[in-house]
Protein backbone atom coordinates (compact mmCIF):
# COMPACT_ATOMS: atom_id res chain seq x y z
CA UNK A 1 0.00 0.00 0.00
CA UNK A 2 2.89 2.36 0.61
CA UNK A 3 4.27 1.97 -2.91
CA UNK A 4 1.10 3.15 -4.70
CA UNK A 5 1.26 6.81 -3.49
CA UNK A 6 4.86 6.94 -4.72
CA UNK A 7 4.44 5.27 -8.11
CA UNK A 8 1.03 6.64 -9.15
CA UNK A 9 2.15 10.29 -9.57
CA UNK A 10 5.26 9.17 -11.45
CA UNK A 11 3.18 6.98 -13.77
CA UNK A 12 0.67 9.77 -14.43
CA UNK A 13 3.46 12.25 -15.16
CA UNK A 14 5.16 9.80 -17.54
CA UNK A 15 1.90 9.03 -19.43
CA UNK A 16 1.08 12.75 -19.67
CA UNK A 17 4.43 13.49 -21.26
CA UNK A 18 4.56 10.55 -23.66
CA UNK A 19 0.90 9.99 -24.67
CA UNK A 20 -1.27 12.74 -26.17
CA UNK A 21 -4.46 10.64 -25.90
CA UNK A 22 -3.85 10.26 -22.18
CA UNK A 23 -3.50 14.05 -21.87
CA UNK A 24 -6.76 14.65 -23.77
CA UNK A 25 -8.62 12.07 -21.70
CA UNK A 26 -7.22 13.47 -18.46
CA UNK A 27 -8.23 17.00 -19.44
CA UNK A 28 -11.74 15.83 -20.40
CA UNK A 29 -12.09 13.99 -17.11
CA UNK A 30 -10.90 17.02 -15.17
CA UNK A 31 -13.40 19.26 -17.03
CA UNK A 32 -16.22 16.83 -16.28
CA UNK A 33 -15.45 16.60 -12.56
CA UNK A 34 -14.89 20.33 -12.12
CA UNK A 35 -18.13 21.06 -13.99
CA UNK A 36 -20.07 18.70 -11.72
CA UNK A 37 -18.55 20.35 -8.67
CA UNK A 38 -19.37 23.87 -9.90
CA UNK A 39 -22.93 22.92 -10.97
CA UNK A 40 -24.29 20.26 -8.59
CA UNK A 41 -27.44 18.42 -9.60
CA UNK A 42 -29.25 19.75 -6.52
CA UNK A 43 -29.42 23.14 -8.24
CA UNK A 44 -30.92 21.80 -11.48
CA UNK A 45 -34.66 22.12 -12.19
CA UNK A 46 -35.05 18.37 -12.58
CA UNK A 47 -33.52 17.49 -9.20
CA UNK A 48 -35.89 15.31 -7.18
CA UNK A 49 -36.00 16.70 -3.65
CA UNK A 50 -36.76 13.94 -1.11
CA UNK A 51 -38.92 16.17 1.10
CA UNK A 52 -41.05 17.29 -1.85
CA UNK A 53 -41.39 13.70 -3.04
CA UNK A 54 -42.51 12.61 0.45
CA UNK A 55 -45.27 15.24 0.29
CA UNK A 56 -46.25 14.01 -3.17
CA UNK A 57 -46.48 10.37 -2.04
CA UNK A 58 -48.59 11.22 0.99
CA UNK A 59 -51.04 13.77 -0.44
CA UNK A 60 -51.61 13.35 -4.18
CA UNK A 61 -54.29 10.71 -4.87
CA UNK A 62 -52.72 9.51 -8.12
CA UNK A 63 -49.41 8.95 -6.35
CA UNK A 64 -50.96 7.08 -3.42
CA UNK A 65 -51.64 4.04 -5.63
CA UNK A 66 -47.90 3.46 -5.80
CA UNK A 67 -47.37 3.47 -2.03
CA UNK A 68 -46.82 0.05 -0.52
CA UNK A 69 -49.22 0.06 2.45
CA UNK A 70 -47.15 -2.55 4.29
CA UNK A 71 -44.06 -0.34 4.49
CA UNK A 72 -45.49 3.10 3.66
CA UNK A 73 -42.89 3.74 0.97
CA UNK A 74 -43.36 4.36 -2.77
CA UNK A 75 -43.00 1.30 -4.95
CA UNK A 76 -42.36 2.53 -8.47
CA UNK A 77 -41.68 0.54 -11.58
CA UNK A 78 -38.41 1.67 -13.11
CA UNK A 79 -37.22 0.24 -16.40
CA UNK A 80 -34.86 -2.68 -15.92
CA UNK A 81 -32.42 -1.34 -18.50
CA UNK A 82 -32.33 0.59 -21.75
CA UNK A 83 -35.09 -0.55 -24.08
CA UNK A 84 -37.55 -1.48 -21.30
CA UNK A 85 -39.16 1.97 -20.95
CA UNK A 86 -42.35 1.10 -22.82
CA UNK A 87 -43.22 -1.97 -20.80
CA UNK A 88 -42.23 -0.25 -17.52
CA UNK A 89 -44.59 2.63 -18.38
CA UNK A 90 -47.36 0.19 -19.27
CA UNK A 91 -46.95 -1.47 -15.87
CA UNK A 92 -47.04 1.91 -14.09
CA UNK A 93 -50.25 2.87 -15.88
CA UNK A 94 -51.94 -0.38 -14.94
CA UNK A 95 -50.70 -0.13 -11.35
CA UNK A 96 -52.18 3.37 -11.14
CA UNK A 97 -55.56 1.72 -11.76
CA UNK A 98 -54.97 -0.53 -8.75
CA UNK A 99 -53.75 -3.70 -10.44
CA UNK A 100 -51.21 -5.68 -8.44
CA UNK A 101 -47.67 -6.02 -9.82
CA UNK A 102 -48.10 -9.79 -9.86
CA UNK A 103 -51.13 -9.62 -12.17
CA UNK A 104 -49.33 -7.59 -14.85
CA UNK A 105 -46.92 -9.11 -17.42
CA UNK A 106 -43.23 -8.60 -16.66
CA UNK A 107 -41.14 -5.95 -18.36
CA UNK A 108 -39.67 -6.85 -21.72
CA UNK A 109 -37.22 -5.30 -24.14
CA UNK A 110 -38.33 -3.91 -27.45
CA UNK A 111 -39.67 -1.05 -29.50
CA UNK A 112 -42.97 0.47 -28.42
CA UNK A 113 -45.16 2.20 -30.98
CA UNK A 114 -48.06 4.38 -29.73
CA UNK A 115 -50.94 2.62 -31.50
CA UNK A 116 -50.18 -0.97 -30.54
CA UNK A 117 -48.94 0.23 -27.14
CA UNK A 118 -52.36 1.72 -26.29
CA UNK A 119 -54.10 -1.44 -27.46
CA UNK A 120 -51.72 -3.52 -25.36
CA UNK A 121 -52.42 -1.50 -22.18
CA UNK A 122 -56.16 -2.04 -22.67
CA UNK A 123 -55.63 -5.74 -23.33
CA UNK A 124 -53.40 -6.20 -20.26
CA UNK A 125 -55.97 -4.43 -18.05
CA UNK A 126 -58.74 -6.66 -19.35
CA UNK A 127 -56.71 -9.86 -18.91
CA UNK A 128 -55.39 -8.91 -15.45
CA UNK A 129 -58.93 -8.25 -14.20
CA UNK A 130 -60.49 -11.22 -16.02
CA UNK A 131 -62.52 -8.90 -18.23
CA UNK A 132 -63.75 -6.58 -15.46
CA UNK A 133 -61.78 -3.49 -16.52
CA UNK A 134 -62.30 -1.64 -19.79
CA UNK A 135 -59.88 1.18 -20.55
CA UNK A 136 -59.94 3.80 -23.28
CA UNK A 137 -56.64 5.30 -24.43
CA UNK A 138 -55.78 8.48 -26.30
CA UNK A 139 -52.49 9.23 -28.00
CA UNK A 140 -51.29 12.73 -27.09
CA UNK A 141 -48.78 14.26 -29.50
CA UNK A 142 -45.55 15.85 -28.32
CA UNK A 143 -46.70 19.30 -29.38
CA UNK A 144 -49.53 19.41 -26.82
CA UNK A 145 -49.06 21.75 -23.86
CA UNK A 146 -49.67 19.74 -20.69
Amino acid sequence: YAIFPVLAPAFIAFKSITNSDFRKTSFSLYSLVSGATANPITKEWYFQDKELLDILWSKVPSAKCYVDDAIGEPRLEYQLSEGYCGSATQRCILRSFGLSPESIPAQKNGETKPGPWCEHVCQMAKEATEGNMELETTIVGGDVDY
